[in-house]
Formats: structure tokens, C-alpha cells, sequence
């Protein structure tokens, strides 16, 4: 597409702002052997993981462009999160970056999952390593069992994922068939704890769509509109009336209602109007809309850097993303929507830096 509207034209080459691992991790990860070719996806867990998203992130978008598609979205978040009482604990989840990272090691399982990284490490010659911080093991030793364990563990955990998500109609199925039936027979303790990790789990998955969700419209995740929001300042309304329209369910948080109320008894019309909009915040179409997605995953991992435009080419074929939709019909077209990313991307951070 060439030309378009202003607002197109503004969106265009926009950064997508998610998370950002730490620098020392960053070079772990930047560390972890990349294949030449990537015709083939690789068996990379962290590529592999990338990739997947952003097919899904591109499947997600037409739907929730359009009225019923939002609509139904909402009310089916509502209605789960009514179901699994999650409600109270799922809107404060996007007040600091670091809630949705301490809620996942909540998991019944992830003790089990930290003893079995150490006995991993202890029996392929890490065990001096992998009780220490990131920031204090030597970050060669830390890449070579990084590597290891990509190689090994992680790499048949993916496999085993694949196989079991080749047949979502059977998933449902069973997982029907387990509520039912079998759930009720098990003890009261088990029973807690299925119920505590499928509380933990709607709510890290919900995060990651209204996340996604706030990104493709404004560029930033929910996160840190909520942040910005609950901050105060010139940002605050603006935030507010943002995030409300991603997440129906922030205008029950405290803060949130607080404002709405002060609005209210002041006849604050202009914050009303724009506040009680509850359309979907995907009005707009957005540009290339799923190569920046893909760039800024590999760059919140500090993947982006190691990889040859070929290879992104080749990344972008296994997202199946449409060439002349995003504009990357050969490696020079995906070189210029690389370098508008990176581009934009610094622009920002120096306005915010400001």
C-alpha cells in the first residue's frame, strides 16, 4: 500500500514497546547459537516461541477490528474471569511489569521445574553455576548450559507442545471430559491446586493478549498505559481512557472508578466522552502489521541484532506473514522495515528519556 491517511501514516514504522530482558540476560540469549539457514525452523525454543506468537498476533487482528469480533472478545474475558474469581487479581496485574513474572513462578509446578534445572546443571557438569544469579555466574559457563539445556530439556518440551496443540478440537474434548468427570473425584488439596494454576494461567494469558492488544493500537502495552495512569500527570487521563477501552475490566479498579467519580461530580465532559468510549481501540488499519511485532520480540530478547536480514526473511516466512502486506517482498524491502523499526524505536526512548 502506498500513500494512505495521516494516521496511517503516523502508525507506519511505529515501535512496538513490550518488555525488555535485562542486558545481562540479553547477552545470554544473543550468545545461544543461531543456525545460518532458517529455511527450516530450528529447533531454538526462544525462536520457535517468537515465532509462533506473532502468527497468532496476526490471526488475532482482523477479528478484533471489527464490532461483534470485540464485543464477543470482551464478554468472553468477563465471563472467565467471573467464572475463575480471577477479577480482583487480574486488573492489578498490569500495575508493575514485574507482577506477571512473580505471578508465573506461583505455579504448583514451577518448583519442580527450578529442582529439575539444577539437577540438570549438577549432572552435565553446571552444578557450580546454577544456584548463582545470572549476574554473578561467568557468562561463558552460563551460555554453554543455557545451550545445553536449549539442545536437550527445552528442545523436547517444545516438540511435546507441538504434538499435543496438532489437535485443538481434542483438547477441548478432554479438557471437558476432565472437568466433569474426573476433576470432582480428586482430593480437596489437588483440587486447589488445578484450580490456583488455571487461575494463574487466564490471567498471564489474558495479560499477553491485552498487551498485544494495546500495542497493535497504541503502541505501548496495557502495562504501561496503567502505569503512566495510575502515575498522575499530564499522561494520566489519557492513559486512563486508553487502557479502559483495551481492558473493559480496569474501570472496577479503585484508582480507576476514583477518577471516574471526581469526573462525574465535576462535569468533566471531555474526560467522560473519551473514557465511556468502549469501542474496539483497533479502529484504525495499521500498516505492516506483523513484521513490527516480530522485530520487537527478537529485540526485547536481544535476538534482533544477531540476525541477517535473510534470516528475518526466512522468520517471517514461518510466521507466515503475507510478503506484500507488510512490504518485505525481498531482503531489501525488510532491510528498510528493519531500519524504520530501530529508527522509530530511538525516537521514542529519547522523548521519554526527555
Amino acid at each position: 500500500m502506498v500513500g494512505g491517511s495521516a494516521r496511517e501514516r503516523r502508525l507506519e514504522g511505529r515501535a512496538f514497546i513490550m518488555f525488555t530482558l535485562p542486558l545481562s540476560s540479553q547477552a545470554l540469549v544473543a550468545g545461544l547459537p543461531i543456525p545460518k539457514d532458517l529455511r527450516k525452523l530450528p529447533n531454538h525454543g526462544l525462536i520457535r516461541m517468537i515465532v509462533g506468537l506473532t502468527t497468532e498476533y496476526r490471526e488475532l487482528v482482523p477479528a478484533l477490528c471489527k464490532p461483534k469480533g470485540w464485543t464477543a472478545f470482551k464478554g468472553f474475558v468477563a465471563e472467565r474471569c467471573q467464572a475463575l474469581k480471577i477479577g480482583d487479581l487480574y486488573i492489578r496485574l498490569h500495575e508493575n511489569p514485574e507482577y506477571p513474572i512473580r505471578l508465573a513462578f506461583q505455579f504448583s509446578f514451577m518448583k519442580d521445574a527450578q529442582q529439575w534445572l539444577i539437577e540438570f546443571g549438577e549432572e552435565n557438569g553446571y552444578g557450580d553455576i546454577v544456584k548463582l544469579d545470572v549476574t554473578e555466574a561467568d557468562p561463558e559457563r552460563s551460555r554453554a548450559l543455557c545451550e545445553a539445556f536449549i539442545e536437550g530439556p527445552l528442545q523436547e518440551l517444545c516438540e511435546a507442545i507441538d504434538s499435543v496443540f496438532e489437535d485443538l478440537e481434542q483438547i477441548e474434548i478432554e479438557s471437558k471430559h476432565y472437568w466433569e468427570h474426573v476433576h470432582p473425584t480428586l482430593p480437596l488439596e489437588e483440587r486447589r491446586r488445578v484450580e490456583d494454576d488455571v487461575r494463574i494461567f487466564a490471567c498471564l494469558m489474558f495479560s499477553i493478549l491485552h498487551d498485544t492488544i494495546s500495542v497493535m493500537a497504541y503502541g505501548e502495552t496495557l502495562t504501561s498505559l496503567v502505569q503512566k495512569a495510575l502515575a498522575g500527570g499530564e499522561e494520566a487521563d489519557g492513559a486512563m481512557c486508553k487502557a479502559v477501552r483495551v481492558n473493559n475490566g480496569l474501570r472496577q479498579h479503585p484508582q480507576f472508578l476514583a477518577r471516574y467519580l471526581s469526573a462525574t461530580q465535576m462535569s468533566d465532559s471531555e474526560f467522560l466522552r473519551k473514557y465511556d468510549n468502549t469501542t474496539t481501540p483497533l479502529t484504525y488499519k495499521i500498516r505492516y502489521p506483523g513484521i513490527y511485532f516480530l522485530l520487537a520480540l527478537l529485540d526485547c530478547f536481544g535476538l534482533l541484532n544477531e540476525l541477517t536480514n535473510p534470516q528475518l526473511h526466512d522468520l517471517c516466512d514461518h510466521a507466515k506473514l503475507d510478503r506484500w502486506e507488510n512490504r518485505i517482498e525481498d531482503t531489501g524491502y525488510l532491510g528498510k522495515r528493519r531500519n524504520e523499526y530501530l529508527a522509530n524505536k530511538y525516537r521514542q526512548l529519547s522523548r521519554h528519556s526527555n
